[in-house]
């Protein structure tokens, strides 16, 4: 969000690898320059990815807790495979994807307290 900040990150992308991200990740409303990738990543809590806008996000071998992503707007692919793990509803409501790629890619239901699916059971949530 600090123009400043972007200038130094490379144009191409942010790539993460195996980092522990402590506390909830909100991009909501953020619009991303770069493709984001969190590949074996630990991000326990809720990230709030709602009216976010990126080129590609990949998530591929992380484990993550609930993802709310509802109007999410990523033009390339989005990667939830190879080993990746959500505890928590992943909601895509609404979403803009050029492509979703979860092969290997594990959903387990774990209700929020609140939770509008919680009867149907719903681990991902994609409309």
């Amino acid at each position: 969000m600090d123009p400043d900040a972007i200038r130094r990150i490379d144009p191409q992308a942010i790539k993460v690898l195996g980092a522990k991200i402590v506390g909830k990740l909100n991009l909501s409303g953020v619009k991303v320059p770069f493709r984001l990738t969190l590949r074996r990543c630990l991000i326990l809590e809720l990230m709030d990815l709602t009216d976010a806008e990126l080129p590609s996000l990949d998530l591929n071998g992380s484990y993550t807790g609930p993802i709310r992503a509802h109007n999410i707007d990523v033009a390339n692919t989005v990667r939830l495979g190879l080993g990746f793990h959500a505890r928590g509803i992943v909601v895509l409501e609404n979403a803009k994807l050029g492509e979703i790629a979860a092969l290997e890619g594990h959903f387990q239901w774990a209700p929020e307290p609140g939770d509008p699916y919680q009867s149907r059971k719903v681990a991902l949530n994609w409309s």
